[in-house]
């Protein structure tokens, strides 16, 4: 994977992978990209624009939420895969199948205490971010539907 980054008239020229998503933490930048082989995440110090951190995953990222103390990123791939990773370490502490098919969004509470993901299959799902635990699921009953809340067991 090729690492290099070059900088033109206050520009970066990312590397030859496809950017899908980015948002700031305080003083960094974090972006994704794909590539045939996988994605990884880079997190930007704004300071002097070098790279600072880097996680890699086999598979694509398709978004990204950052955790509200900055700690942690969760992302939504395409086997849908909800994935936390520790932002300092790189390491990912849990992982969930949320969806049948791939995630397309991935969104933190105003609080950071909940995070739903969207897939292919038509549903929304909603996480607690401290455990990971299932708190609801709501489904289209149709193509352009009503939003329905299935009955869940507690």
């Amino acid at each position: 994977v090729h690492d290099e980054v070059r900088q033109r008239g206050g520009r970066i020229a990312l590397p030859q992978q496809r950017t899908n998503r980015f948002a700031f933490i305080q003083h960094e930048l974090v972006t994704t990209e794909a590539s045939d082989e996988g994605s990884r995440i880079l997190l930007w110090n704004t300071n002097n624009w070098k790279p600072v951190e880097r996680i890699w995953k086999q598979g694509a990222i398709n978004d990204l939420a950052l955790s509200s103390d900055a700690s942690e990123i969760i992302t939504g791939d395409s086997n849908g895969m909800l994935e936390w990773w520790t932002v300092r370490t790189g390491a990912c502490v849990r992982e969930i199948r949320a969806h049948e098919g791939k995630i397309n969004t991935v969104k933190l509470s105003p609080d950071g205490r909940l995070v739903a993901s969207g897939g292919d299959d038509g549903a929304i799902n909603v996480w607690k971010v401290a455990t990971g635990k299932p708190v609801k699921t709501l489904r289209r009953d149709r193509p352009y539907g009503r939003w329905t809340s299935p009955k869940q067991e507690d």
